[in-house]
């Protein structure tokens, strides 16, 4: 309890307009109370056809133009960055591709497509048959089990020098 310390928040909403100037009530009375001169009125009826806006372009008009020209201009930029790094990356992808597909080629040309035949067929048969003979008598067949491993072992030395 009361481990942290409480804050208070204020929020302030500001709901006016930046475009318009308010003015407070005083200032609104004292126009109202000068009588306005005949020049003012005058003035005031041979504008009053006039928009506003029909002589020279407002400062936000014209900061508003470059500032959309300079928009366009960042927004185009960027399109040909994103076209030229999209243009790499399947450049860099078609790279990489071309080469997994080299790899995997030499894989299969190495390992899988590789037709391996018995290797000295002649020997372990002769071992075999050494060993039905002398089914009790197992160490009569030395010299056809030696034969066999000298075979293998000729056959795993060139097989490896290749």
């Amino acid at each position: 309890m009361g481990g942290t310390q409480s804050t208070r928040r204020v929020t302030i909403v500001n709901n006016t307009n930046p475009d318009v100037i308010s003015i407070s009530d005083d200032v609104v009375e004292r126009l109202n109370s000068h009588p306005s001169s005949p020049r003012t009125q005058q003035a005031a009826t041979i504008m009053s056809g006039v928009p506003v806006s029909a002589g020279y372009p407002s400062y936000s008009e014209i900061s508003g133009r470059s500032h959309q020209a300079e928009m366009d201009k960042l927004d185009q930029e960027w399109r040909t960055r994103l076209e030229d790094l999209n243009r790499q990356n399947q450049q860099l992808y078609k790279l990489a591709t071309d080469k997994f597909t080299g790899e995997v080629t030499n894989v299969h040309r190495e390992y899988v497509n590789d037709c391996t035949r018995p290797v000295c067929q002649n020997t372990q048969n002769a071992v075999l048959e050494c060993y039905q003979k002398n089914s009790k008598q197992p160490l009569r067949c030395s010299r056809e089990v030696a034969a066999f491993q000298n075979c293998v072992s000729a056959t795993r030395l060139y097989l490896s020098a290749k």
